[in-house]
C-alpha cells in the first residue's frame, strides 16, 4: 500500500487531473443526454374492473385487482400497440425515427464486424415494436389506496408522454366495457332462454289446471271439496310462476346493465387526475447525483489501474524490502537518508530570527 501511495503522490497533479476529468466528463454526458418528462393520472375503482368471483379476487381490494388488470393488459402485444396508435406515440417514432432498442449489445457488435445492422423490418414493425418496448418499460401502475390506483409514464417528450397516458387510460376503458359488455350481453341471453323455457312450464302448468278444472266443474264452487290432485297442480302452477317472476327481473337487470355499458364514460371507476403534460423534466437532480458518482468512480479505477501498473513496473530499490523481495537476500538494518551538509545549513539559516535593519 505504501508503494501505491509513493506513485500517487509522485505524479499526483497527473492522477487528480484524470479524476477531475472523468468527474467532468461524465457531468456533461449526463447534462446533455435527453431529459424524461413524467406524465401522471390517478384512478378511482368502485370495484374490480373484470367480474372475478373467486376467493383470491374477494380477498383483494379494487385497487390491487384494477392494477392486476393493468399489468395484464400492458403485457400484451395488441394491447399496448392499440395505445400507441391511439396516441401520439407512433406519430412521434414514424416522424423522428427514433426508436428505442431492446438490445444495446447488437448494435456494437454490428459496428465493430463493419456490418450494417438488419433492415428486415418494416417501418410498421419498428415503429410498434418501439411502441411496446417503451411502454412496457416506462409505463408504472401502482395501488396508492385501496381504492386509487396510480399511473405515471416517462418519455422524453412532455406531449406525446401525457397524451400516452391518456390514451393508455382510454384503451383500458375500452376493452374493459367491451369485456364487461360481452359478459352482461351473454348473462341476458341466458336469461332470455330461461324465461322462454319457463313460460312454456307455465302454459303447461296453466293448462293443466285448466283441464282438471273442467273435468271436476264441482272445483269451481264457493266451498270446493278438497282434492289433494287440484291442490298439487295449484301449488305447481305458483312455483312456476314464481320462477318466471324471479327470472324476468334477472332479466330486466341484465337490460339494465348492457345498457349502462352501452353509454359513454368509464365504466366501474372515475377519473380523479387527468393526465397533464409536465412543464418541468423529472429526476435532473438524481441523473447529475449519478452521473458525478459514476465519473468518480471511473476516475478511482482508472487511478487503481494506472497506479497497479505503474507499480508493477518499477523495479526500483528504496527500502529494505524490495531488496529482499527482488534479490532473495536477508535485510540485515537500513540506514535512513541523512540530509547533506546544505541542506542542514539551509534549515539553521531558515530557524535564526528576522534581522532587524
Amino acid at each position: 500500500m505504501i508503494r501505491y501511495l509513493e506513485v500517487f503522490f509522485r505524479h499526483k497533479i497527473a492522477l487528480s487531473g484524470l479524476i477531475v476529468l472523468s468527474l467532468v466528463v461524465s457531468t456533461v454526458v449526463v447534462m446533455l443526454m435527453p431529459r424524461n418528462y413524467q406524465a401522471t393520472a390517478s384512478l378511482w375503482f368502485d370495484h374490480g374492473p373484470i367480474p372475478d368471483n373467486s376467493a383470491l379476487a374477494s380477498a383483494m381490494t379494487p385497487a390491487d385487482l384494477a392494477t392486476a388488470a393493468f399489468h395484464e393488459m400492458l403485457n400484451t402485444r395488441d394491447f399496448d400497440i392499440k395505445v400507441g396508435r391511439r396516441g401520439p406515440l407512433a406519430t412521434y417514432y414514424e416522424t423522428t425515427g427514433n426508436f428505442p432498442n431492446s438490445d444495446p449489445v447488437t448494435p456494437i457488435v454490428h459496428w465493430l464486424e463493419r456490418r450494417p445492422a438488419p433492415t428486415g423490418l418494416t417501418q410498421t414493425a419498428l415503429v410498434d415494436n418501439g411502441i411496446v418496448l417503451t411502454l412496457q418499460k416506462y409505463v408504472v401502475v401502482t395501488p396508492t389506496e385501496p381504492q386509487e390506483v396510480g399511473l405515471s409514464f416517462n418519455f422524453s417528450d412532455s406531449t406525446v408522454a401525457a397524451g400516452t397516458l391518456q390514451a393508455f387510460i382510454d384503451q383500458f376503458e375500452e376493452q374493459v366495457k367491451a369485456s364487461a359488455l360481452a359478459t352482461a350481453q351473454g348473462t341476458l341471453d341466458f336469461y332470455n332462454t330461461q324465461v322462454t323455457s319457463q313460460l312454456k312450464v307455465v302454459q303447461g302448468a296453466d293448462a293443466a289446471v285448466a283441464s282438471y278444472l273442467a273435468n271436476h266443474p264441482e272445483l269451481r264452487a264457493q266451498n270446493p271439496p278438497p282434492d289433494p290432485t287440484y291442490a298439487g297442480l295449484v301449488q305447481a302452477d305458483d312455483l312456476a310462476r314464481q320462477d318466471y317472476a324471479a327470472l324476468t327481473k334477472k332479466v330486466d337487470q341484465a337490460k339494465l346493465d348492457v345498457a349502462s355499458l352501452q353509454q359513454p364514460g368509464p365504466f366501474g371507476f372515475r377519473i380523479v387526475d387527468l393526465p397533464q403534460a409536465p412543464i418541468s423534466s423529472s429526476g435532473l437532480l438524481k441523473s447529475v447525483l449519478f452521473g458525478v458518482g459514476g465519473g468518480l468512480a471511473v476516475g478511482l479505477l482508472l487511478v487503481g489501474v494506472i497506479c497497479f501498473i505503474l507499480v508493477a513496473a518499477d523495479d526500483s530499490i528504496r527500502r529494505g524490502s524490495d531488496l529482499q523481495l527482488s534479490l532473495g537476500v536477508r535485510v540485515i538494518g537500513e540506514v535512513p537518508l541523512l540530509p547533506t551538509r546544505l541542506e542542514r545549513a539551509d534549515k539553521t539559516l531558515k530557524a535564526l530570527p528576522p534581522k532587524v535593519v
